[in-house]
Order: C-alpha cells, then sequence, then structure tokens
C-alpha cells in the first residue's frame, strides 16, 4: 500500500530475483536511471524482502533457481494478503513454463537473454500503471481505518451477491458505550479496538461467501449466505472486546434480518437490521431480529429522527410546566416547577415523550434538545423574575449523556448568564440509574457543578435499586420519589412503609423530597404528616402551558 505517498514522485522499486548475478547486474544496469532496484538472490530471499520492505512495485522473478524456486515464490505470494497483488513479471527462456507461470499469478514474460531494454521498460511501465491504477480504485473502496468495504462499496457489491438464487441474511453491529469509551480512552486506543472487531468480521464474511463493511463511526454491515446461528459470532466478537478493555462495559449488539427481501434496496436492508439492533432494549440479550411486521414502527422511528432538525428550528417541542408546591404550611405554596417537553408534530400531532426521549437518547440527539430545553426555560424564567415578585425555581430534566459532553458546565454557566440568571434558578435533574450506571465520572461533574451553587434533583429515587452505601457519595440537594409509589398507595400497603423510609432517609441526609405523581388529599396530608417538603401532581396541578403558567403565577403572587 502506498499509504498518502505522492505517487508522481516517488521513483519506483523493483525487486529483481535471479540466482546468476550476471543477469541480476544486466537487469540492474538496464533499469537504475528510473527505477530504485532491490535483488535477491533466490526465492527465499526475496520472500523475505517482499514481506518487509513497503512499495515495492513490481517483482520481475526468475523461475529456475534451487532451494526455492520461482513456482514457489508465486504460490506463497498468492497466498500472502499483503502482498499477492504486486504485479510479475516472470523472467524465462523457456516457453512452456510460461503457462504454468499465468496459473500460478504472474502477469508478464520476459525473455532471456535480455535484449530489446527500451520493450523491457514500456511493460514495467504498463504493469506499473496497471498496479497503482487498481490500488487507486482499491483505496475509494475501502474504510481507511479497518480496511474493511466502506458504505458505497458494500452496496455496489452487496446487489451483486444478491442477484444469485441463495437466502442471504443483512447483519447490523454496533459497540455499546462506545461513545463514553471513545472519550475516555482516546482515538488511539478507540481505533484499536475498532480494527480488532473487522478483522473478526472478515473472517465471518469469508467464512459464509460473504463482505463485510464499516459504515461509520462503530457501525459495521456484514451480507452472507444465510446461516441460523448467530452465538458464536457475538462470542467471539465480546471475547476481543474483553480482551481489548476489560474494565469497560463494552459489548456488541448485533441485529439480524434473515432471509432478506431482495427486492428492497440494500442500504434499506442495512437499516432493518440495524433496527433490530435499536429495539433491542433487553440487556441480557446481544441479538435481535428484524420482525418484518414492525415495518411501520421502523418508519415512524426514522420519521421523527429526520423530522427533529426541523422541529427544533420550528419551535415544535413546547414546554409545560409542573408545578411543585411545598406543603410544610398550612397552605400549600407555589415554590417552582418541573420543565417537561412535548412535540406537537405539524403532521402527527401530539407525540408521547415515551416515544421521542428514549429514542433521542440512544442516538445522541438528546443533548440538542436538552440545550433547546434549557434555553427556552432560562428565558421563561427570565420573564417570571422580572415581571413577578414570587421566587422561583424550575428543574430541568439532563440525560447522562450531556454530562459528557466537553465543557457542558460552561455552556450551562452560559445559557444561564445570558438571561441574567442565578445558578440556584435552575435545577438540574438527573435520574437515579444515571448515577448508578457511569459512575465516579459523572459523580465528579456533578459535584463541580453543585460546588458552584447549582442545586441537584435525583430524579425516580427507588427505582434505580442504589446501595445505601452508595448513596451517601452521590451529589444531590434534592430526592424525588418516583410516582410509582403514589400509583401503588392505595393497593400496596408496603409502598406507604417505603415512603416513610425514603422521607426518614433524606433527612438523615439532610436534603429535601419532592413527592411527584400526587392525585388525592389522601396522598397529601400522609406526605405532609412524613415531613415531605414538595409535591407535584393533579391533586394541586396538572402541567401547564406557558400561559397558564403565567395564571397561576398571578394568583399566588
Amino acid at each position: 500500500m502506498y499509504k498518502n505517498q505522492n505517487l508522481l514522485n516517488i521513483k519506483r522499486r523493483i525487486l529483481i530475483v535471479d540466482d546468476e548475478l550476471i543477469n541480476r547486474t544486466i537487469l540492474a544496469e538496464m533499469l537504475k536511471d528510473t527505477y530504485e532496484i532491490l535483488t535477491a538472490s533466490n526465492g527465499e530471499e526475496a520472500l523475505e524482502i517482499l514481506n518487509k520492505e513497503e512499495y515495492i512495485t513490481i517483482v520481475i522473478l526468475d523461475l529456475l533457481m534451487p532451494k526455492v524456486d520461482g513456482f514457489e515464490v508465486l504460490k506463497r505470494k498468492k497466498a500472502n494478503i499483503n502482498i499477492k497483488d504486486i504485479p510479475v513479471i516472470v523472467s524465462t527462456s523457456e516457453k512452456e513454463l510460461e503457462v504454468k507461470s499465468l496459473k500460478l499469478g504472474a502477469s508478464d514474460f520476459i525473455k532471456k537473454p535480455y535484449d530489446d531494454v527500451e520493450v523491457i521498460k514500456a511493460r514495467i511501465a504498463k504493469l506499473i500503471d496497471l498496479y497503482e491504477s487498481k490500488i487507486v480504485v482499491n483505496k475509494t473502496r475501502e474504510d481507511e481505518l479497518t480496511g474493511l468495504l466502506n458504505a458505497e462499496a458494500f452496496n455496489l457489491y452487496g446487489e451483486g451477491i444478491l442477484l444469485n438464487s441463495k437466502k442471504h441474511d443483512l447483519i447490523a453491529i454496533r459497540l455499546t458505550n462506545f461513545i463514553f469509551l471513545h472519550d475516555y480512552l482516546g482515538s488511539e486506543k478507540s481505533n484499536t479496538i475498532l480494527k480488532n472487531i473487522a478483522k473478526e468480521l472478515v473472517k465471518f464474511a469469508n467464512k459464509n461467501n460473504g463482505i463485510a463493511c464499516r459504515s461509520h463511526d462503530d457501525y459495521f454491515y456484514v451480507l452472507i449466505d444465510h446461516i441460523s446461528n448467530y452465538e458464536n459470532i457475538v462470542e467471539v466478537l465480546n471475547n476481543e472486546l474483553s480482551l481489548l478493555h476489560e474494565r469497560i462495559n463494552l459489548k456488541v449488539k448485533i441485529g439480524v434480518y434473515q432471509n432478506v427481501d431482495k427486492s428492497s434496496e440494500i442500504n434499506v436492508l442495512c437499516d432493518r437490521a440495524m433496527s433490530a439492533v435499536d429495539s433491542n432494549d433487553d440487556q441480557t440479550q446481544d441479538i435481535g431480529f428484524y420482525d418484518t411486521k414492525s415495518i411501520e414502527q421502523n418508519i415512524y422511528i426514522e420519521k421523527l429522527i429526520s423530522d427533529f432538525d426541523n422541529a427544533i428550528k420550528n419551535e415544535e417541542f413546547i414546554i409545560y410546566y409542573q408545578p411543585k408546591f411545598n406543603i410544610e404550611g398550612d397552605k400549600p405554596k407555589l415554590e417552582g416547577a418541573e420543565a417537561l417537553v412535548r412535540w406537537i408534530h405539524p403532521e402527527l400531532g401530539f407525540i408521547s415523550p415515551g416515544d421521542f426521549i428514549p429514542l433521542f437518547e440512544k442516538n445522541g440527539l438528546i443533548k440538542k434538545l436538552d440545550t433547546y430545553v434549557l434555553q427556552k426555560v432560562c428565558k421563561d424564567l427570565k420573564f417570571f423574575k422580572e415581571n413577578y415578585s414570587k421566587t422561583l425555581q424550575i428543574s430541568v430534566n439532563f440525560s447522562r449523556n450531556d454530562f459528557f459532553v466537553l465543557e457542558i458546565k460552561k455552556k450551562v454557566d452560559s445559557i444561564l448568564a445570558k438571561n441574567n440568571l442565578e445558578h440556584k434558578d435552575i435545577h438540574l435533574e438527573v435520574t437515579e440509574s444515571a448515577y448508578t450506571r457511569d459512575g465516579e465520572q459523572l459523580i465528579g461533574i456533578l459535584n463541580s457543578f453543585r460546588n458552584d451553587n447549582y442545586l441537584i434533583e435525583m430524579d425516580d429515587f427507588g427505582t434505580g435499586y442504589s446501595t445505601l452505601n452508595a448513596i451517601t457519595d452521590l451529589p444531590f440537594d434534592y430526592l424525588k420519589l418516583d410516582m410509582i409509589f403514589m400509583r401503588k398507595f392505595d393497593s400496596n400497603k408496603n409502598s406507604r412503609k417505603v415512603i416513610k423510609f425514603i422521607i426518614n432517609l433524606s433527612k438523615i441526609l439532610k436534603v429535601k423530597t419532592v413527592a411527584e405523581g400526587v392525585e388525592t388529599k389522601e396522598q397529601c396530608d400522609f406526605l405532609k404528616s412524613l415531613g415531605c417538603n414538595l409535591i407535584q401532581g393533579y391533586y394541586l396541578s396538572k402541567p401547564l402551558k406557558y400561559d397558564d403558567f403565567i395564571l397561576l403565577l398571578e394568583k399566588e403572587s
């Protein structure tokens, strides 16, 4: 390979292999003005040079040599993927050996004794031109990092494979947590992981008469003859990952579209296989299979993704405010609100957050959405502060993905400063599961916020299975009880015991408690009797649009 060399300025290297010194000398004298000459006196020496030296453009090979002859050199070269494409001109005086040489991969012949120098040079120049043209073609079809086919070449060759009558499977492969791993390990180690995965996929594809490609980032695709068992390749890939970085929870997830519909374009088949990866939420299962019944759901998901940027641009994401009331006094008092995002799509109407929030968390769009929400909330909060005497604190949900963006704190600081807000005006709301999944790195980032007077709410407490030992190290100022406890308030008496335990725990930790999903007076009175600080839920107010929240503010001011 030529590895970014400027081919026009390179003096090409020719390897002359002949056991006769006189023959080597004659050829070297003929060619030395045009080419850089390397020589070998036998086949074994020639193979050693080919495997060691880079940028050898052509080999002129004598056939009849002692020990390792020219035929053996051709055989071994043909079996070696690193040197098999280097063209060989056979040097011989025996016509009958030409056919045997061609079958073993020879490209051309020159006859002994050497006579017409210009003819020899012309043949060499023609072969070099063909060889280097082939290199250029290969480079345009390869992924530069892994050497696999790129997406364009995969589509081209894949369409040809699908023309035959066999049944075929399309497999999509993605690495879990790779974005975070890349930030943690850096480019060099992450690239090593991708290259090693690529090597295993090449073996798998070759074994099953297929092709493999790296589409982008950590996305791979393989098209093969139909097989029934995918456990082996998953095991091989995961073993490879564990050897590379055993302390990081990095695994492969694969999606399989079996017996593909050959009437569809190959990029559509790839999308369907990848949808099987994305739809597999079971953390214990590494393999998902494409279900043709889910086509409509996949179309819906793709539309949400493709419409996202326009939705941001056209402000289709609407902020609702779920009021929070302090219940410590005789009468509940408005103290703040939780910002909730809703999507009002121009074609699809109201889209449930349960549809788009998990989707955007998977594909990374959640970071852009969270920034949009924070900007809108800060703009609204600025207006509230300037026009109403009521002091409010708004909690904004932050995905765990947000905290692995470089300089996230500077970004949040900047948005608040632009709106003349103090850090304590905004509560950063993070789910309990985010703490337990990302550990010390997330805790360190949140502590940097907290040390700068931001307030942290731990959301959905009681569903993330934090240990009592771990919770003492987690940075938060408010502990929010998950609404599941309110739903079970009447049906499960143990739910009340758990609520009491959590509120007592918060007092020990000297943090405030917020209960969400409060829908009845009985629930409110019970929470108040235990010393719960804040509640939110339909008992006192449903989530409100901006104008309705203004009316509530006017009433409470």
